[in-house]
């Protein structure tokens, strides 16, 4: 008897490895599906739309290993991080494959980035922490 439940185990997890895709893709991104919340939302509370697509605006800071996006433009000024989402740089596209050269990568011009928010780490000095979307369409 044991032998047949472990038999049919063994085959029923087999069956489900051939079920799962060897590569995934991504459709086309659906703007329409993006959530629209105010700054302000996103960084007093972004434990509560943790992992939701979003729209943020504000003034870029570029850093080597990501980007500071600040709620307005004194905030970047000041380098206000309370006021701040970070965006760290990805492995799959740099900073620069996502938001161009150095030409373009302008500090303290306004910005509008599609990302997706993260959990915030303990020691981060920033209100909120998002993924930027890649877009390759």
């Amino acid at each position: 008897m044991k032998k047949r439940i472990t038999k049919t185990v063994a085959f029923a997890m087999i069956m489900m490895c051939f079920q799962i895709p060897e590569t995934g893709y991504a459709e086309k991104i659906d703007y329409s599906k993006m959530n629209m919340y105010a700054m302000e939302t996103i960084i007093a509370q972004p434990e509560k739309i943790e992992n939701e697509w979003v729209r943020l605006d504000g003034y870029a800071k570029f850093e080597e290993n990501g980007v500071a996006l600040y709620k307005t433009e004194k905030d970047y000024k000041y380098d206000t991080k309370e006021n701040a989402v970070w965006l760290p740089e990805r492995e799959e596209a740099s900073i620069e494959k996502r938001f161009g050269g150095p030409e373009k990568q302008i500090d303290g011009s306004a910005w509008a980035i599609s990302a997706v928010i993260q959990p915030v780490k303990k020691d981060s000095p920033y209100a909120a922490e998002a993924m930027y979307v890649i877009d390759e369409s």
